[in-house]
């Protein structure tokens, strides 16, 4: 169960946040654009995370595109501004400014 912006404590949960900047993770594959094979994958599956009816989800996503715009701003921040307009009073508060805090690439 998601509970706010940072609550996930158990290994999973972590993890699922943690994805996208772990040792290896796949923030590198966009941030450096190598393999250049899977750089679309990679945002294929953040904005599929996107669109989830997921909290957990979006956090994770908005965590690793966070890391992501800090090289390179586009697409990242097409897409969490289309996040924010599909899903509008679905986000939570403290979820909308950690989207405005990742679309700066202004995530730790």
């Amino acid at each position: 169960d998601w509970k706010g912006v940072g609550s996930g404590t158990s290994r999973l949960a972590t993890a699922c946040y943690m994805l996208w900047d772990m040792d290896g993770g796949l923030e590198a594959i966009p941030m450096f654009r190598e393999p250049k094979a899977l750089v679309s994958a990679c945002y294929e599956l953040l904005e599929r995370a996107l669109a989830l009816d997921s909290p957990a989800c979006w956090e994770s996503a908005l965590h690793g595109l966070g890391h992501i715009i800090l090289s390179h701003g586009d697409p990242g921040r097409g897409m969490i501004d289309a996040f924010l307009a599909a899903k509008d009073r679905m986000v939570p508060d403290d979820l909308r400014r950690y989207a405005m805090a990742a679309h700066a690439g202004d995530v730790q």
